[in-house]
């Protein structure tokens, strides 16, 4: 695959085959349920993929670590992050039953064993993790709310989303924000990026 060679040519051929078997089941499992926009499947890689991997630019998930995708959908950007982070335990949780049905089975025919999904309300979710992703399911305030439950001390969180802002990071300290297209040299990114919040409780 010439683009993932592109940006992230450090990524094993079996890791960028399973994320073209994951095309497939999401392309399948999206025409029963209302994963990802339809027209988005022609650009899964550009729309989805690549800029979900980019957190891997920014951080490096330790071993045995725990991760926390918060309103997964169709397991993005958990399922990419899982592929590419063999070693690392990963919780997927979305609110809506047929969304979290479908990236359980995906997660399954993919054979991600350190991989568990959650239907359920985040505020339900009674685990704390070492690091929190998610792409832009609510305003960021509100979703720092949403998830204080799950910090530990020391939890990391990359939220990617788009790079208008407005007043959204007003009264939020210890934040960074790092631009997709910086981090992949392309500005066909540049409207997109991971703000990353370190938690100090």
């Amino acid at each position: 695959m010439d683009a993932m060679a592109r940006y992230y040519g450090e990524i094993p051929t079996d890791q960028v085959e399973k994320l073209c078997r994951y095309h497939l089941l999401i392309s399948e499992w999206n025409t029963k349920v209302n994963l990802i926009s339809r027209k988005d499947i022609e650009n899964f890689w550009s729309k989805h993929i690549i800029p979900c991997l980019s957190i891997n630019k920014v951080v490096r998930f330790k071993p045995e670590a725990s991760v926390v995708d918060v309103g997964t959908g169709g397991g993005l950007p958990g399922i990419p992050l899982a592929i590419a982070n063999g070693g690392t335990n990963f919780t997927l949780v979305d609110s809506i039953g047929k969304k979290a049905l479908a990236v359980d089975d995906m997660a399954k025919k993919l054979a991600l064993k350190r991989v568990k999904v959650r239907n359920s309300r985040v505020e339900e979710v009674a685990e704390k993790f070492d690091y929190i992703v998610a792409r832009a399911v609510a305003n960021l305030t509100d979703f720092l709310k949403n998830v204080s439950g799950l910090c530990k001390k020391d939890t990391q969180i990359f939220y990617i989303r788009g790079s208008d802002f407005g007043g959204e990071l007003q009264g939020i300290s210890n934040f960074y924000v790092h631009n997709i297209g910086k981090l992949l040299d392309d500005d066909d990114f540049a409207d997109k990026v991971i703000v990353e919040i370190r938690n100090e409780k």
